[in-house]
């Protein structure tokens, strides 16, 4: 018989994953973004993820199309589709900085 918690726990350390407790700020981001995802249909789960994302200063990364038009940090990935990333600017990460020169 096939240890899944065996196989599951080796996987996620070949990949190396990190695994993230839900906590309580990452609920309450959660609940928080109902409003602003309500039209796109997000689920809770889906809201979890933009609420670890923000969280963790990153952007969401999903290849449903249905978060396109969030304004939220979101790169929606899918062959074929151009690169989606908005921000509103309470859950923007940081802009990076460009000190190189241009070379015209």
């Amino acid at each position: 018989m096939i240890d899944v918690k065996q196989s599951c726990s080796s996987a996620i350390e070949t990949i190396g994953i990190e695994i993230i407790d839900f906590d309580a700020t990452q609920a309450i981001l959660t609940a928080e973004l109902r409003a602003a995802t309500k039209s796109a249909g997000l689920s809770l789960g889906d809201r979890a993820c933009l609420a670890l994302a923000q969280t963790k200063n990153l952007p969401a990364l999903t290849a449903d199309q249905a978060w396109r038009n969030l304004p939220l940090p979101i790169t929606v990935i899918r062959p074929g589709s151009p690169t989606a990333s908005s921000a509103s600017p309470s859950l923007a990460p940081p802009a990076p900085s460009s000190s190189s020169p241009s070379s015209e």
